[in-house]
This record gives structure tokens, C-alpha cells and sequence, in this order.
């Protein structure tokens, strides 16, 4: 599977103090749809080898190290990224299992991921339905930042389901498990990711990490979908961010599968 620290790997930090104590999601929730201004939150997408990508990968090492004393060095093929006045806050990496073969979590599984779930699932899944979500990093997901989680679940969930993808998959903590299910998302897990499956050198750049005992987890498109359509504020992020949305839906369209291969 090639390079050590994972395209799967989910790092909680602890909050910075410097960030507005005001949930990141009540400003946006305030400022009318013909208001553009300068300190919301803005997404940015970075493919391999594009400029800026750098600093993005230097952030999801610290976050990593920080948090699990983990020497980060492999990431997913695009890097998602929320920045508020230039800071960056969260980012997530995103995978499609049409286009990698395996993914990084597959090490972990008795049988490819699509033949797990649509075992598991009683339904036939391929691989063009499935995206990988894996690098995040950021004190977002630790609860005293929940606004800003709450924009990049909305953000990311939206874009993979304008692609077609109906199943998102990645390994996650119990902590990173309950702050999505505050958000409404339903979730399977697969099995454990279990660090028997590394050898040695991958073991030790791991840090702490495997000490909090992550698991192999799906979640289905359609229940984020249903999560956003029915709470008003969730709803109202999407509209202010369609726009975004929509930038990146097209990025990943055009770029990350050629020939239109996703939900195939």
C-alpha cells in the first residue's frame, strides 16, 4: 500500500484560543446571500502538486503530531480547506475508490470495500459510489467549534453527493463518531482499524493514534442529504455556500475522474 500516516487518518486537535468564541455558522446563518464579506469562511480545493497545497499539508502535520505525536506523510490525491481572514481551520482529504485501488482503509478489511458493504448491506454497491474521506485535521470536530464543523460537514457532504457518490468511508475515533452523529449523520461500522496490519516503522510513525481505538466506518450520502434538508440552519449554510458548492463539484468532475466514471 505503499508510504506510512495515513489518507484516512482523523486528527482532533485541541480548540485555539484565538479563533471568535461565536460558532463560525451563526455569521454565516446572518449575513444576507448578497452580503460577501471578508471574514466568513472560505473553501479552497487543492489537487496533488498545486500551488498553496503545501501549506495545507504542513497543517494536517502539525494538527497529526499535536494530537498523536504522529509523523504525517502521505495524503489523499484532494485536499479540502475552510479558512476564515486567510487562517485555516479544518481541512479533509477525499479519495475516490474508482480512481484508487486500493484505498489506505482496505488494508484494514477482509475483502474490498465495495464487497464488504454491499454484503453487509444486502444491496449492490461498486466502487464509483464510494469516496474515501480521510486527513482531517483541525480543532473543529472538538466540540467547542461545532460551528465550524458543522459548515465543513455541510460543505463536504453536498459536493460529494452533487458527484453522484453515495457512500463516504474512513476510520474515526469514538470522539470524531459522536461529534457526527450530533450531526445528524448515520453511520455503519465495518470493522476495526487495527494496527496489526502495519508493520513496524508504520506503527511507530503512527504515534498514539491507534490507542484511541479507531474503527472502519460508512455512512451513506443519503442520510447527511436528509440531515441538512431538515434542520432550517443547515439548510439556509447550504444555499449561502451553493456557489462553493458548486466551484468545487465541477473541479472534481472535470479533474479527479475522467470519462465521468464516478457512481458507475
Amino acid at each position: 500500500m505503499g508510504t506510512p500516516m495515513s489518507q484516512q487518518s482523523l486528527a482532533i486537535t485541541r480548540p485555539d484560543r484565538s479563533h471568535s468564541a461565536r460558532p463560525i455558522v451563526s455569521k454565516v446563518h446572518d449575513v444576507p446571500s448578497q452580503k460577501v464579506s471578508a471574514d466568513l469562511p472560505v473553501f479552497s480545493l487543492f489537487s496533488a502538486g498545486q500551488r498553496g497545497r503545501d501549506d495545507i499539508e504542513r497543517f494536517i502535520d502539525q494538527q497529526f503530531f499535536e494530537s498523536y505525536g504522529a509523523r504525517h506523510s502521505e495524503y489523499m490525491p484532494w485536499l479540502i480547506a475552510l479558512s476564515q481572514q486567510g487562517r485555516l481551520s479544518t481541512c479533509a482529504g477525499v479519495a475516490f475508490a474508482v480512481d484508487k485501488n486500493p484505498l489506505f482503509l482496505e488494508r484494514y478489511l477482509p475483502l474490498s470495500v465495495e464487497m464488504l458493504m454491499s454484503e453487509r448491506f444486502g444491496v449492490a454497491i461498486t466502487r464509483g459510489q464510494i469516496a474515501e474521506v480521510g486527513n482531517l485535521a483541525g480543532s473543529s470536530f472538538c466540540g467547542e467549534h461545532i460551528g465550524s464543523s458543522r459548515l465543513f460537514y455541510i460543505v463536504l457532504a453536498s459536493v460529494l453527493q452533487e458527484l453522484g457518490i453515495q457512500w463516504m468511508v474512513f476510520t474515526a475515533t469514538g470522539p470524531l463518531l459522536r461529534s457526527l452523529q450530533r450531526l445528524g449523520l448515520s453511520h455503519s461500522v465495518l470493522g476495526d482499524a487495527d494496527e496489526s496490519f502495519l508493520d513496524e516503522a508504520e506503527r511507530d510513525r503512527w504515534g498514539s493514534y491507534y490507542e484511541y481505538q479507531p474503527r472502519v466506518v460508512a455512512a451513506p450520502l443519503s442520510s447527511a442529504n436528509e440531515s441538512i434538508r431538515q434542520r432550517a440552519l443547515f439548510a439556509s449554510i447550504k444555499q449561502y455556500y451553493a456557489g462553493s458548492i458548486a466551484v468545487m463539484t465541477d473541479q472534481l468532475a472535470a479533474y479527479a475522474v475522467p470519462g465521468g466514471r464516478l457512481a458507475q
